[in-house]
């Protein structure tokens, strides 16, 4: 689901755009192994493969967060990673994705599965260091309207007006 395999076909292509950026994979799972001899085979440059670790070191290093999974529930790592200023780029794989990135404004939204595109937009971004300025500013307040005091009157006023709407329903139809 998440792909690191297409992160791989991108990164092919961006290091020898960009031979002074790194790409960092964190987390851990049964294809780590696979994943990280896909690089190898590859002959990929400047990967690293970090394992299950504490992300909030690597979110304050990092310029921009990559997303490449075929879909998810709700991106909770890209809001995480915005809240530092990394600006996240994903493929518009799944309904939640402009809930948190505003294309162009806080990230990139590429074409569903589009690689080339990816490819475009990431180099685009890496190359220009007042973008990245300006997004990466533009994250970080994106990342404060899903902070706690804001999301959690709105999921209260949701479940009342639920209740209210809902009062007449026996309770095992609920």
């Amino acid at each position: 689901v998440k792909r690191p395999d297409k992160m791989l076909m991108i990164w092919s292509v961006i290091q020898n755009r960009h031979p002074d950026w790194e790409l960092i994979f964190l987390g851990d799972g049964q294809d780590r192994k696979k994943v990280e001899d896909m690089a190898v085979s590859m002959k990929l440059l400047n990967v690293r493969f970090e394992g299950r670790v504490d992300p909030i070191p690597y979110y304050k290093d990092a310029a921009i967060i990559c997303m490449t999974s075929d879909y998810e529930g709700f991106g909770l790592v890209l809001l995480e990673g915005m809240q530092f200023g990394a600006i996240p780029v994903a493929f518009n794989n799944w309904i939640s994705l402009k809930d948190i990135v505003i294309d162009m404004v806080t990230g990139i939204i590429v074409p569903t599965n589009d690689i080339r595109q990816y490819v475009e937009k990431i180099s685009m971004l890496m190359s220009d260091e007042n973008m990245r300025m300006r997004f990466s500013y533009n994250a970080i307040d994106q990342a404060k309207k899903f902070e706690i005091e804001k999301i959690s009157p709105k999921w209260i006023k949701l479940i009342e007006e639920f209740n209210e709407n809902h009062r007449d329903l026996s309770p095992h139809l609920i």
